[in-house]
């Protein structure tokens, strides 16, 4: 396992990561071109080159170098907003989230005092995550995404 910052000719590798695991965890929970769209708008190649390019804080965890998942997050004043932390379906529950989220977080220990993030309530797979490294529900709000109303649970993780 090896974790290391994203490259632009990394795109194409996150952008099927991307497919495939929002179309595997939000199913059931979202309208099928609801999640086209997203996929679509939010993981085009050359919008996820962009990211990459303007991020300091993009990076892939591999294993016998293929891509695994990956995690985004950008730093407001003192406050890490958490964009994407995805890991393939074949690498749930082993732990891949955990470290590539504890790498981020120690990068950015030394500017920030808070992590926030933004997720489904019916994801309950990412929820229980959160919770197991630390993360609190801070309040709930409506938003939406591509054409569709849906909840989301602010969560936050102060950082000591």
């Amino acid at each position: 396992m090896k974790i290391r910052d994203a490259k632009r000719e990394d795109a194409g590798d996150i952008q099927q990561a991307a497919e495939q695991t929002w179309k595997e965890t939000y199913i059931e929970i979202l309208d099928r071109d609801t999640i086209d769209r997203i996929i679509e708008d939010w993981y085009e190649e050359d919008s996820l080159k962009q990211d990459i390019e303007e991020s300091d804080h993009f990076y892939i965890i591999e294993v016998e170098g293929e891509l695994a998942g990956f995690i985004h997050a950008s730093v407001e004043n003192t406050v890490a907003k958490l964009h994407r932390l995805y890991i393939y379906p074949d690498y749930w529950r082993q732990g891949f989230g955990t470290e590539l989220y504890y790498e981020l977080e120690e990068k950015l220990s030394s500017v920030i005092d808070k992590v926030q993030l933004k997720v489904i309530p019916e994801n309950d797979l990412a929820i229980r995550f959160y919770h197991e490294i630390g993360f609190e529900t801070v309040e709930e709000e409506k938003t939406e995404l591509k054409g569709e109303e849906v909840e989301q649970e602010v969560m936050e993780k102060n950082i000591d």
